[in-house]
């Protein structure tokens, strides 16, 4: 059995920390230092952003407009929609390519700026939102370059196009940060000091604790949790459940999901964290300060401390596990698929070859859950036939994120109903962080898609294709993805607020 003492003394003796401060590109062996090379630039970003924050500062003074829009995607929107809401900012966030959530954040154009977030510049979900709301301004006769920012890095199709039409701003990314890491970058900063964060006081609490996490000593909570987590995972227990317990901290771990997620979830290994009491084998981590519930550990910290913090977390852990914390290997796959589809293109097999209609839902999904059964409740209940030992159920919501944020309640529902760890996400953003340690982590989770019918859908201005359908080939790639990778996969199509209903009433 691995003790977290000898994990705590490996750590020490190879001085990881001291040497991930130093960017040294060799921490994580040789396959993965090419791209380590070009990724370890988090760690000092709490010293470089002076220039950022006056720029936005500068043109938060002199915007007239007080509606704030943000496309982006995964790293590129979930850390400044932590920061908004812990500071109690209204941040409109468009993560997403349901129909209904698009249509949401169009609203109230002539008080409204937007940003498109794309480290890549083509990220297909954040091109769709520009095209989307270039033509939105257009039609309403607002020049739409007068409302447009840019977060990207440098030399990018996007930053490019900025240039050319003479968007409002662009930010220059630092291409030396993965965006799970970049929140301390433009794409954290920008959209939050915009709408009103202290973005100066959240770098300067990172600044406070870039001593401790520094240092090759048992006393930096970094060495400890990396090494907590990774001996744990070493002895098979792979669950981190992350409780925040103060209302400040209510959304970072999801922040905290992706970036442990997606940069450990894959060659068979990572950390998969859940929801706290789904699992009393889990490594139990309190977000805020210690109000009596169970807790591993308590971390306590201001938020920008806590975003440098888990950084060092991730990258300590990945360490002692043995995996790059730098790539997604498996991303890139579901995306794939989907352009595939969306091309017209036809894939080998399917993952949901069986339905099954009950009342306002069809469920779909391979012979031995669906051929045969007698009702949806009975589909769901062959599930623990299917999910391995110590294994969890994904709950993979393609829906409006904003109009059915009740479905959160469906994943204790299936924690209890099931008996298993059960994680939630909704799609595609999930596709951009726990997506990877879907298919590429350790091979014990099966899945539920949750789509519906839209109330309404229009084309995303020129690409031969319509929302609704971009949506339908992300879900559909995914499932067949996961497929492809030994993991079960149904769906749940809902027709209407009777689906609703009835998905509750399971």
């Amino acid at each position: 059995m691995t003790t977290t003492s000898s994990v705590i003394n490996d750590i020490l003796e190879n001085r990881i920390a001291s040497r991930i401060t130093a960017q040294d590109a060799t921490v994580w062996g040789p396959e993965a230092q090419d791209e380590a090379s070009k990724r370890l630039g988090w760690v000092d970003l709490h010293t470089r952003a002076n220039d950022i924050i006056e720029k936005v500062t500068g043109l938060a003074q002199t915007c007239e407009h007080d509606r704030v829009v943000l496309a982006g995607m995964g790293g590129s929107s979930l850390a400044p929609e932590v920061m908004s809401n812990a500071y109690g900012k209204d941040l409109i966030v468009c993560d997403s390519t349901h129909p209904d959530q698009v249509s949401y954040t169009a609203q109230d154009l002539d008080r409204t700026l937007v940003i498109i977030a794309s480290k890549s510049g083509s990220t297909v979900e954040t091109d769709s939102a520009r095209r989307f709301f270039t033509q939105k301004f257009r039609d309403a006769g607002i020049d739409p370059s007068s409302r447009l920012i840019a977060i990207t890095d440098p030399g990018s199709p996007l930053d490019q196009r900025a240039a050319e039409e003479g968007w409002l701003a662009v930010f220059h990314a630092d291409s030396s940060v993965g965006g799970r890491y970049s929140a301390l970058t433009p794409f954290g900063l920008v959209p939050a000091g915009l709408v009103g964060v202290d973005i100066a006081q959240v770098v300067a609490d990172a600044a406070s604790i870039a001593p401790q996490l520094e240092q090759d000593s048992e006393d930096n909570l970094a060495v400890y949790l990396g090494a907590l987590l990774g001996a744990a995972h070493e002895n098979g227990y792979e669950k981190l459940a992350l409780d925040p317990h103060t209302e400040q901290f209510q959304g970072l771990g999801v922040w905290i999901e992706q970036l442990i997620a997606e940069s450990t979830g894959k060659d068979g290994k990572g950390i998969l964290p859940i929801a706290p009491q789904d699992c009393e084998s889990a490594t139990t981590v309190a977000l805020g300060a210690s109000d009596g519930r169970h807790a591993d550990v308590v971390v306590d910290l201001p938020l920008g401390a806590q975003f440098l913090l888990w950084e060092y977390v991730t990258a300590i852990a990945s360490y002692v596990i043995g995996v790059n914390p730098f790539d997604q290997p498996n991303v890139e796959s579901a995306k794939a698929a989907m352009r595939e589809l969306l091309a017209g293109g036809e894939q080998t097999g399917s993952a949901l070859p069986v339905s099954l209609t009950d009342g306002a839902r069809t469920v779909s999904g391979p012979a031995d859950l669906v051929e045969g059964a007698q009702s949806a409740a009975e589909v769901v209940d062959r599930l623990r036939a299917v999910i391995p030992q110590g294994g969890y159920v994904g709950l993979q919501a393609f829906v409006d994120r904003i109009g059915r944020s009740d479905l959160v309640r469906l994943r204790p529902q299936f924690a209890q109903r099931l008996g298993v760890a059960t994680t939630f996400g909704f799609g595609p953003r999930y596709l951009h962080s726990t997506g990877q340690y879907h298919k590429g982590g350790h091979a014990n989770g099966v899945f539920v898609q949750i789509t519906d019918e839209a109330s309404t859908d229009f084309d995303v201005p020129e690409t031969g294709f319509t929302f609704g359908q971009l949506i339908a080939a992300q879900s559909r790639g995914d499932a067949n993805v996961l497929n492809d990778a030994g993991r079960p996969v149904l769906r749940f199509h809902l027709s209407g607020e009777d689906g609703y209903a009835q998905l509750f009433d399971l």
